[in-house]
C-alpha cells in the first residue's frame, strides 16, 4: 500500500493550492475594498433603513472576508505539509488520503475512512 505522494503528484497538488491562493487572496482584496468603501461613505444618521441594510452589507462583508482569510491560511498550512512531505496523510488515522478526495478539497487533512489510528 502506498503510504505517501510522490514528488510529481506533489508538484501537481502545489500547482493547484497555488492557483487557489491566487485567487483567494484576489478574493481577500476585493472584500477589504468593500469595506473600505461602506468606511469611507459614511452614514446618514436620519435614514434608520439605510443605516440598518449597511450595517447588515458590513456584517456580510466581514463575515466573507474572515472565511477568505480562514481558507488562505488552510492553504498555505497545506502548502507547508507539501515541503515537508506529510501532505496527503490524514491526522487521524495517519493513512494516505484519497488522491480523488484531495483534488476535490485540496486542504483537507482528514481521510474518509474510519480505519484505526497509526501510531
Amino acid at each position: 500500500m502506498k503510504q505517501k505522494y510522490s514528488d510529481v503528484e506533489l508538484d501537481e497538488f502545489k500547482a493547484i493550492l497555488q492557483k487557489k491562493k491566487t485567487a483567494v487572496m484576489d478574493q481577500i482584496k476585493f472584500w477589504e475594498e468593500q469595506l473600505k468603501s461602506v468606511a469611507e461613505n459614511g452614514r446618514d444618521e436620519s435614514n434608520v433603513l439605510q443605516n440598518a441594510q449597511e450595517y447588515s452589507s458590513t456584517e456580510f462583508t466581514l463575515y466573507q472576508l474572515s472565511r477568505q482569510k480562514k481558507h488562505l491560511n488552510d492553504i498555505e498550512i497545506a502548502l507547508q505539509r507539501i515541503e515537508s512531505k506529510t501532505f496527503g496523510l490524514c491526522v487521524i488515522t495517519g493513512r494516505l488520503i484519497d488522491k480523488k478526495r484531495l483534488l476535490a478539497v485540496p486542504t483537507t487533512t482528514k481521510s474518509l475512512s474510519n480505519g484505526k489510528k497509526v501510531s
